[in-house]
């Protein structure tokens, strides 16, 4: 259940606020947070992984906190544990200038980037995120980029409020294979069947889905999208 405030259908992915797709200044970060809020986005969703895109919200949002519906991230550059998880809120909170976070999400599983050793259960990091939302610096739970397996032990334990994935009319989820999440054959139906909120990140598939593209852009080493081989001059131009 939503304990407070009320999200937009849309919102601001705020990974470009930290300069994930190059360079962005702290004057064209605000007019893009004006013109969302202006526009009736409350839902700002961002993550402690995002560069400085969580110090930027922060102080962008001095005086106006209340205006929105706060979504962030925990990163798995460690196991999450109880103790890992609260130093992570708690750093967030202080980088973001608030004193709760609406909605705090597990940004992928344990072992997305880091083979550990050992680490909790999936119903053992729920009990941690219901400690967390118990001391009210959490409202709501959610994950990001988890299976629907996974999904399924920490909802039975605790209840989210979301799951967020990719999906966008390129990245549907539709496949029955290995390497994709099966985001539209699984994720969304399990979401709807249970009361759980969808939300979609790269809905425009990093620019790919938006109007005017031009086939012969290139992008520099500090635009994510320069790794990406979607964006690659080879295969670019035919997605355009």
């Amino acid at each position: 259940m939503l304990k407070e405030g009320k999200p937009s259908r849309l919102g601001l992915g705020c990974y470009p606020l930290g300069g994930g797709y190059g360079t962005v200044d702290e004057n064209v970060a605000r007019r893009t947070v004006d013109a969302a809020l202006d526009a009736g986005w409350t839902f700002m969703d961002t993550a402690e992984s995002y560069l400085v895109a969580e110090e930027r919200l922060g102080e962008i949002l001095t005086g106006r906190r209340n205006r929105v519906f706060l979504a962030t991230k925990a990163f798995p550059s460690e196991p999450y544990t109880y103790e890992n998880l609260r130093v992570a809120v708690e750093s967030s909170l202080r980088r973001l200038q608030t004193d709760h976070i609406d909605l705090y999400q597990l940004h992928g599983p344990q072992d997305w980037v880091i083979t550990f050793d050992s680490f909790p259960t999936y119903e053992e990091v729920a009990d941690s995120l219901d400690r967390l939302r118990d001391s009210g610096k959490i409202l709501n739970v959610g994950v990001c980029n988890l299976s629907t397996d996974i999904i399924k032990k920490i909802h039975k334990r605790i209840g989210l409020y979301s799951t967020q994935n990719l999906y966008s009319m390129i990245d549907r989820g539709a496949e029955n294979d290995s390497l994709h999440l099966p985001v539209e054959r699984e994720i969304i139906p399990y979401a709807h069947k249970h009361g759980m909120r969808f939300i979609s990140f790269s809905p425009l598939s990093r620019g790919l889905l938006a109007d005017g593209l031009d086939p012969l852009r290139t992008f520099g080493p500090e635009d994510e999208r320069h790794y990406l081989p979607r964006y690659a001059p080879e295969f670019y131009p035919a997605y355009v």
